[in-house]
């Protein structure tokens, strides 16, 4: 979810991915300017984030619809993970940070107090739920915030090329089974978790968030329009 920006030429996301790359002079050797990209805690990530003000685009997402995604995920990459349990199960695990990379809502506090700790962070934050939203707007404010000047003939065919449409054309069968893409699954904005959720998992969730978030103010999570 972080990434050190910009990049030129034709860079597959997945080959700038941190946690893909086991010794650091993988990195170090990637071409400059590059994107990296992880999925770490605050407190982890390399030092040189703050020394050097690398530029961070930090994305978020509702917990509700992140918590089905995960699922989804872990269910159709049965081979690795061999979870055999439902929905119901999985939730509470998700609710435990009993998962890989551990508690989501540990790592938002861990970025939330690292950002607050730093007021001179090089950082543009947006949710997942307004990108996909309202994409031309933040495409622009992201532009200048890189220090570009790209039009909006430019930004609107960037918009299509990184539509979940055709990210999942493109990408779709790196990782699939028999029922299609297993990356990209639905890309849906948000509101899935309506058709998982009962009402009473749903309002116990919903304590779980305020409850593990407490006076946390930096991320308004959007779960319905």
């Amino acid at each position: 979810m972080v990434s050190g920006l910009a990049v030129t030429g034709n860079v597959e996301k997945e080959t700038c991915m941190m946690e893909f790359h086991k010794y650091i002079q993988d990195l170090d050797e990637l071409p400059s300017p590059r994107i990296l990209n992880n999925h770490q805690f605050f407190e982890v990530q390399p030092k040189d984030m703050l020394r050097k003000r690398v530029k961070v685009a930090f994305i978020y997402r509702n917990p509700k619809d992140v918590v089905v995604s995960y699922y989804h995920h872990v269910k159709r990459l049965n081979d690795y993970y061999e979870y055999t349990g439902d929905f119901k199960s999985f939730l509470v695990r998700f609710a435990e940070g009993l998962l890989d990379n551990n508690s989501m809502f540990d790592y938002l506090k861990s970025w939330e107090n690292g950002i607050k700790e730093n007021p001179d962070m090089n950082i543009y934050m947006v949710s997942y739920e307004d990108l996909q939203a309202e994409p031309l707007p933040h495409l622009r404010r992201l532009s200048k915030f890189l220090g570009k000047d790209y039009n909006d003939t430019f930004l609107e065919s960037l918009v299509k090329a990184t539509s979940f449409d055709a990210m999942k054309r493109q990408k779709g069968d790196v990782i699939s089974d028999s029922s299609g893409s297993i990356m990209y699954r639905k890309g849906k904005l948000f509101g899935d978790w309506k058709n998982y959720f009962t009402v009473a998992q749903s309002l116990w969730f919903d304590h779980i968030i305020r409850t593990r978030m407490g006076k946390s103010t930096m991320f308004p999570f959007k779960y319905s329009i």
